[in-house]
């Protein structure tokens, strides 16, 4: 169990400098701290009570301040690294204090697994309300584990402040405690390269379908979006407008101040476009200088910006449509509008 742990890990630290990388490498780190737990809990019993208790209990708890720190800063949120060192200290204090010079075992276990449990519960909290697209489902699982883990841990605890005589050897409860903690490692990091794999296929889908210098969709994602867009609005009896924008004499800011100018007027124009246009309106680079936005819901009469609308007919038609109008606007001088010389009133489709 604890190999196949640490393998799940070995990949995590060759990871660079992003957020993830450094999640990664400090989930690694707790899959060591977890593996010096089990072979000081294992072969160290006959140890020096210094490494038998104190090093056994704190590399216990220490394991769980890592996971908790290695989830928080893959979620992007502040996992606190001095104040839960501190806590590590804590438990190391309450364990020399209970377990050499005052020893009280049910305390001990105390000691380890009530905050434990409790920064468990923390990441339950913290994994169920993040959400993330493509990573709620793996995230939820996640939890799932650590819920489990945790009340593991408050029943031992509760075993143990019942009988504080039992040895775990004679005790079924806190045997299932040690078996499920084993296991714990392997299933959590499970759920962990679940939510790393669903970030990176979201990521390389946003790479495929994003104009990178832009960021507006390129033209296959911006036709896939469209057309789904434009199925809804046909079921819903809603009129869409397509507006199709080109930047009169683009060439000339290439051919006089470079291509570098040029795309800064391009990324400075997707930002002005993005002011103005509804979070629900698509916005696609199709080429060049050409970009298209759909805008459901509008037509000619209420777009946000004047716009084309189309009746009956697919994304296609409606480009092809579209275009026609952008070359009339071109013949007749540019700077202008063209809208659609139809009726603009009916449902796209």
């Amino acid at each position: 169990m604890l190999t196949a742990g640490l393998i799940l890990g070995i990949p995590l630290g060759g990871v660079g400098a992003s957020r993830e990388g450094r999640a990664m490498r400090i989930w690694l780190g707790a899959l060591t701290v977890q593996a010096m737990f089990w072979l000081l809990f294992l072969f160290g019993r006959d140890f020096h009570p210094l490494l038998s208790i104190v090093a056994v209990n704190t590399l216990s708890y220490l394991a769980m301040v890592e996971y908790f720190r290695a989830i928080r800063e893959f979620l992007g949120r502040p996992h606190y690294r001095i104040a839960m060192y501190v806590t590590v200290l804590a438990v190391a204090a309450l364990n020399v204090w209970f377990g050499i010079l005052s020893p009280n075992f049910s305390i001990r276990v105390a000691s380890v697994s009530i905050p434990g449990a409790l920064l468990m519960l923390w990441l339950i909290a913290t994994l169920t309300r993040h959400n993330e697209p493509g990573i709620m489902r793996p995230a939820r699982v996640t939890a799932l584990f650590f819920l489990v883990t945790a009340a593991t841990l408050l029943m031992r605890w509760i075993d143990v402040l019942v009988d504080p005589q039992q040895s775990i050897l004679s005790s079924t409860p806190q045997q299932l405690a040690l078996m499920i903690y084993g296991f714990f490692p392997i299933f959590c990091s499970i759920g962990f390269l679940l939510m790393q794999t669903a970030r990176a296929i979201r990521r390389l889908e946003t790479l495929a379908s994003v104009d990178d210098l832009t960021g507006a969709f390129n033209r296959r994602a911006f036709h896939k979006m469209a057309a789904h867009t434009l199925a809804n609005c046909r079921r819903t009896d809603r009129p869409a407008a397509l507006l199709l924008l080109d930047l009169d004499h683009f060439k000339q800011i290439n051919d006089r101040h470079g291509h570098e100018a040029g795309d800064r007027v391009l990324v400075e124009f997707c930002r002005m476009l993005r002011q103005v246009v509804r979070d629900e309106d698509i916005i696609g680079r199709l080429g060049g200088e050409e970009f298209a936005i759909l805008t459901p819901g509008a037509n000619c009469d209420n777009a946000m910006l004047p716009a084309w609308d189309g009746q009956s007919r697919g994304i296609d038609t409606l480009l092809h449509d579209a275009d026609n109008q952008l070359y009339r606007a071109k013949d007749a001088g540019r700077n202008r509008i063209a809208p659609a010389s139809r009726d603009c009133g009916g449902s796209a489709a």
